[in-house]
């Protein structure tokens, strides 16, 4: 005879970047599990970008358990979508209060206390997809999806992990007669590219990204010296 289950319940939410509904459940005990594991091996990582890519994949591996709307593809969601998923469902399953560590601007150790539920995700005012070049040519720009972070590991210099960005977030290159579609060129011609622009003309690409929708929470919380202000955008500074 098997043994009985426990009744999970099920949640839903508005997704930042275009307001769809997706529905979601808890995460288990194993699942639980994976997180911790990849938690604690991220903290142990000297390389930020390492860390956070690593985290990322514990992230979609509970994400695709936990989310239950047929069809949404994780591969295609922004970062900040699925950042804003996972917190909603940590909230859910272990509770909506955190109490990471940093360190204040004297050294000190302080924990701050975050309230999940009340991470927004920032979002610029009248956010163009369009990045001006001059001369008649553009770039048509897409938010960076969790794989392309995933891939970042393998890019050991600090350069080729930002030009690794770019070229991944490029929908297509147009000028006054043609549309150029980035899918349909290799890295390569992509990367010569963006090496040939002018700086100012680059510089607009680098302020599209400066300004991208992110998570952000800001808090308080006292130090020897006083209140000190902690601003958190990055999904694995809501878990240290």
């Amino acid at each position: 005879m098997a043994l009985p289950k426990v009744a999970v319940p099920t949640y839903s939410i508005n997704l930042p970047s275009d307001g769809s509904i997706i529905e979601f459940r808890p995460f288990l005990v194993k699942e639980e599990k994976i997180l911790l594991l990849g938690i604690k091996q991220a903290a142990e990582m000297e390389d930020l970008t390492l860390a956070q890519s690593h985290l990322i994949k514990t992230f979609k591996a509970i994400l695709k358990e936990c989310i239950l709307t047929k069809g949404y593809d994780l591969e295609e969601a922004p970062v900040f979508d699925l950042e804003y998923i996972f917190i909603n469902i940590r909230a859910k399953s272990v509770g909506e209060i955190v109490e990471p560590t940093y360190t204040c601007s004297c050294g000190t150790p302080v924990e701050v206390q975050v309230n999940l539920t009340e991470i927004e995700v920032t979002q610029p005012k009248d956010k163009k997809m369009t990045v001006d070049l001059g001369g008649g040519v553009g770039i048509k720009m897409k938010y960076p999806k969790a794989d392309i972070m995933e891939k970042l590991v393998y890019s050991t210099e600090e350069v080729d992990k930002i030009f690794s960005i770019l070229i991944h977030c490029i929908d297509y290159i147009f000028d006054s007669e043609t549309t150029f579609k980035a899918s349909e060129y290799e890295e390569s011609e992509l990367i010569t590219f963006l090496e040939e622009l002018p700086k100012d003309a680059f510089q607009n690409i680098q302020d599209f990204f400066e300004d991208m929708p992110h998570t952000e929470y800001t808090a308080e919380a006292d130090c020897p010296e006083g209140k000190e202000t902690f601003t958190i955008r990055q999904l694995s500074d809501f878990f240290v």
